[in-house]
């Protein structure tokens, strides 16, 4: 033992003396910078069997915490229990509160409350309903200036039949129902009430033979059913986006105040689009199709189908450009309707006749500003005893047998002009996150000149009308209106009839 130690001593001198050595101060010609000590560290990091040992006894006490935290059996069930109480609630919810259908549904509706105050006794006997008052259905009567009415109230299903993921060629469905359809879109035609009380307005399906996957592709739509004629601007914007309250008075006359039954195609073709601020354009849009041409009715009154066709065109100009939302379209609607002759207590049917209407209009929306003009032209063969109002108190010619057809030339058109201020229809507004229900408001005064040639061959069958209007827009579905029109109406013998009213109309949707 003693000769291991003394060995063991040698050892350490022996290593330990070059550090010695390199201790001692330097000789005067070897003078040199002190060298920088490093200090040695505390506990130096253990090597060898040592260090493997301390991190395998690491690793067991972590296994040993996680052990110890690990669910009981007790907590197992108590999450089984609390799935199965999950699963019980949702289904009993689904089965008793939910609406189920076959298919995606999406249920939307538009109810609109309306106040209206007139003139007493504008009822003129020269020109026929809805002329001859300002809100048409029903006549004024000698004891009423002011009423408050529902004019639409409107519930629509629609979804899709079949879904299409890999190029987004939908077959969707739309179906309405309104329940008070007195001036809508749905209306009246000349001298015939509709059913006031529920009438179906949509009853389609669309089918997308293009796709639609690609933002800035070519769009091709074929809707069959029941359904707005795609005929200028009036007659194709749905009840709850018209800015005015009264509808155009040359809608009625027209017939599209209904809706058709028929297939029509519609297209958008030559389409670009800006994914910097979300913006579609599409320099062609078209459409075209036939109809039965009579309205709501269950059967086609003829053997003919009436045809459509319209034309707009989108000045191509980027997002930013003052041009933007500039279109021009050109509409042509070819039909034929039964022509009667006689009185109108007492019409026969003479046949078939023609049911044109020609018309042309500019759009321009560019927030803030906005401008519309539309002007249609209506081209009918009219039977003595209908028509416009003659000498005899009935429409039409009297110098015309029962039996013969005269040509009747009407005209009309709308220009409105309209200013928007506020935040509601910003992009930059829309894509925020809204707190609850929380909208920006925003507010429309307008001005709109409206007028109707009930008969373009005699003098005295024109009716203008102004109207002063202020929209306030202030949730995202729900708007207030309120109108004044002043009325100017035309008499073949006598002097012209003016006459006010104003309306106050609260529009809500969900």
């Amino acid at each position: 033992m003693r000769t291991h130690i003394q060995s063991t001593l040698a050892a350490a001198l022996l290593v330990g003396s070059p550090y010695a050595r390199a201790q001692e101060p330097p000789a005067p010609s070897q003078t040199r910078e002190p060298a920088t000590a490093v200090p040695e560290p505390a506990n130096p990091p253990a090597t060898g069997p040592q260090a493997e040992l301390d991190q395998l006894k690491q690793e067991v006490k972590a296994l040993k915490d996680r052990l110890d935290k690990a669910a009981t059996t007790d907590d197992t069930k108590g999450i089984q229990a609390d799935v199965e109480n999950f699963k019980y609630q949702y289904q009993h919810d689904r089965d008793t509160k939910t609406a189920l259908s076959n298919r995606n549904l999406l249920i939307t509706g538009t109810v609109q409350a309306r106040f209206i105050d007139e003139d007493p006794g504008q009822v003129s006997p020269g020109l026929p309903s809805p002329y001859n008052t300002i809100i048409g259905n029903p006549p004024l009567t000698a004891n009423r200036e002011s009423s408050f009415n529902i004019p639409n109230a409107i519930v629509g299903f629609s979804g899709l039949l079949f879904k299409d993921y890999k190029d987004a060629r939908n077959l969707s469905f739309n179906f309405s129902i309104d329940a008070f359809p007195t001036t809508s879109n749905f209306g009246t035609t000349e001298g015939t009430a509709v059913n006031s009380f529920m009438s179906v307005l949509d009853a389609n399906i669309t089918y997308q033979a293009l796709p639609t996957i690609a933002n800035d592709g070519d769009h091709l739509s074929i809707t069959v059913g029941q359904q707005l004629v795609p005929f200028g601007l009036e007659a194709f914007t749905t009840e709850d986006l018209k800015p005015v309250i009264d509808n155009a008075l040359w809608l009625n006359p027209t017939g599209f105040n209904q809706r058709q039954i028929g297939i029509v195609a519609s297209g958008q073709f030559f389409t670009k689009y800006d994914f910097g601020y979300n913006y579609r354009q599409s320099l062609l849009n078209v459409a075209f199709g036939v109809v039965n041409g009579n309205g709501f009715a269950p059967n086609d009154n003829n053997n003919h189908k009436d045809r459509i066709a319209r034309l707009g065109i989108t000045i191509p100009a980027d997002y930013l450009s003052w041009l933007r939302e500039l279109r021009i379209g050109a509409s042509l609607y070819q039909g034929q309707d039964d022509v009667l002759g006689g009185t109108t207590a007492a019409a026969t049917l003479i046949g078939q006749g023609k049911q044109n209407r020609y018309g042309y209009d500019i759009y321009y929306n560019h927030f803030p500003f906005g401008f519309t003009y539309e002007h249609v032209r209506l081209v009918d063969s009219i039977g003595a005893g209908q028509g416009v109002l003659g000498a005899d108190g009935y429409y039409g010619s009297p110098s015309l047998s029962a039996s013969q057809t005269y040509r009747l030339d009407r005209s009309g058109g709308t220009t409105t002009l309209f200013y928007s201020f506020g935040d509601q229809f910003l992009s930059s507004i829309k894509s925020q996150a809204k707190f609850d229900d929380w909208w920006p408001k925003t507010y429309q005064p307008f001005i709109r000149w409206d007028t109707i040639n009930q008969n373009e061959a005699i003098s005295g069958q024109r009716v203008t009308e102004r109207t002063y209007g202020f929209n306030v827009f202030f949730a995202e579905t729900t708007k207030v209106q309120f109108n004044y029109n002043r009325r100017r109406q035309q008499q073949t013998d006598g002097p012209d009839l003016t006459s006010s009213e104003y309306l106050f109309q609260v529009q809500f949707g969900f």
